[in-house]
């Protein structure tokens, strides 16, 4: 234990001049409504943008792929993780239609997981946060390392904008400038949740219009300071219940059911390149709520609102983790809508202690599910809720549980990071 926290402080003396310079240099409306506590799902809205297109059709982050059947793959040799004199340039892959960019690209080490991802034609990401962003510079080589995807979850209404109307940037700023320099694709987590809506928006007194206003006004600013920079975004989270109701929230009580078109209208006017997605947890195991999701997007889609696809969240633990196959028919079902899938917010938390046997079981999920997105029609991107465990938000949740990530919270690799180097190098 002290040689293996030696060994990391002496990495962190050898490298944080270097890239602290660099990271920083980047830097430069309650009102009584005749809503009902449970909707259900439906609405009716005119999108009039005459821009809109099926973006579904038109909008790739990915090289195009062909399904490859793993019903009998057996794991063959696990490719190592020492650096090789080998490197491969991440591409620069952008929506249909954005200006392509000229970023600094860090050389990619041909045995990275974004390396094989790369060659499967999917992204492989992880949340990226700005704690350790500002005091970790192993955690920000570890991730230019292994990743091409960074959810930035900063974009809540709660965290940038003030009651005085004030709209504060400062800490997601230097994360997008980062994620830019570096070839980065970002995901922007996430513009309407009803977890982030400020006690002195519920509290107070508005009208509905008001509200929508508000709103308007958010997501306008918000997209549209970030065009082309944010490649993705997740307009409307958890918007479902588990009872296959629109959910009971702010936006809903004050605007009704529309307050999920129009968020997807207004981030499309902000960045019509951008791609959009509604994100939700369960999508995977409850046919309730996926049902309902599916009755959604199909609604969504039928109003010519601009929704290309649907994030999987992923949260899970061993002994409860749906089969691959499972997963696969799920994402498949949103792909004949049109939308792409998305695997969002991947994590495994086990009941400590983590022994042996759990943690090979964690690490067949994690293959599972990168099985899934690999061979399901329109899967664009396996992105985990975080990469190491010392910064992993399931103990703070759970008491009891953690391990759930594929680094250890030394940044040592554990069987989860061999099985997706396995399963991607295949």
């Amino acid at each position: 234990m002290l040689q293996t926290l030696s060994v990391r402080k002496i990495l962190h003396v050898i490298s944080a001049g270097m890239l602290l310079a660099c990271a920083y240099m980047q830097v430069a409306f309650p009102q009584n409504n005749p809503f009902p506590t449970s909707t259900p799902i439906g609405f009716d809205i005119t999108v009039t943008n005459s821009t809109q297109k099926n973006a579904s059709q038109t909008r790739t982050l990915t090289p195009t792929r062909t399904p490859t059947s793993t019903s009998s793959r057996t794991p063959s040799s696990t490719p190592t993780r020492t650096s090789t004199s080998t490197t491969t340039p991440s591409p620069t892959i952008t929506p249909s239609g954005t200006p392509t960019h000229t970023p600094t690209l860090l050389p990619t080490p041909s045995n990275s997981l974004r390396a094989y991802a790369y060659q499967r034609g999917i992204r492989i990401g992880s949340l990226f946060l700005a704690e350790p962003f500002y005091s970790d510079p192993f955690y920000i080589t570890t991730f230019l390392h292994e990743f091409d995807t960074a959810t930035i979850n900063r974009f809540q209404f709660n965290h940038i904008r003030s009651r005085n109307g004030k709209y504060n940037f400062s800490r997601i700023d230097p994360l997008i400038d980062l994620m830019q320099a570096n070839g980065i694709t970002v995901i922007g987590h996430s513009l309407v949740y009803h977890m982030n809506v400020p006690r002195w928006l519920e509290e107070g007194s508005w009208t509905s219009e008001q509200a929508k206003e508000t709103l308007h006004e958010y997501i306008t600013k918000v997209v549209s300071r970030y065009c082309h920079r944010v490649s993705v975004w997740t307009v409307v989270n958890e918007a479902v219940g588990d009872d296959g109701l629109l959910r009971d929230t702010f936006w809903l009580r004050m605007i009704g059911p529309d307050y999920i078109p129009l968020a997807f209208q207004w981030a499309h006017e902000a960045d019509p390149d951008a791609i959009l997605i509604y994100n939700d947890y369960h999508l995977e195991r409850s046919e309730i709520k996926s049902r309902a999701v599916l009755v959604l997007m199909e609604q969504l889609l039928a109003q010519g609102v601009p929704v290309h696809g649907v994030g999987f969240q992923m949260h899970l633990e061993i002994g409860s983790a749906p089969p691959r196959q499972q997963v696969q028919l799920m994402m498949n079902k949103f792909a004949k809508l049109g939308l792409s899938s998305y695997i969002t917010e991947m994590d495994i938390q086990l009941k400590e202690p983590a022994t042996h046997d759990k943690l090979a079981q964690q690490a067949r999920i994690y293959a599972d599910m990168a099985d899934a997105c690999l061979n399901a029609t329109k899967c664009i991107a396996f992105v985990m809720w975080g990469f190491t465990d010392a910064y992993s938000w399931i103990p703070k949740k759970y008491t009891g549980y953690g391990t759930a990530l594929i680094l250890d919270a030394y940044y040592q690799p554990k069987p989860a990071y061999y099985s997706l180097l396995d399963t991607l190098s295949h």
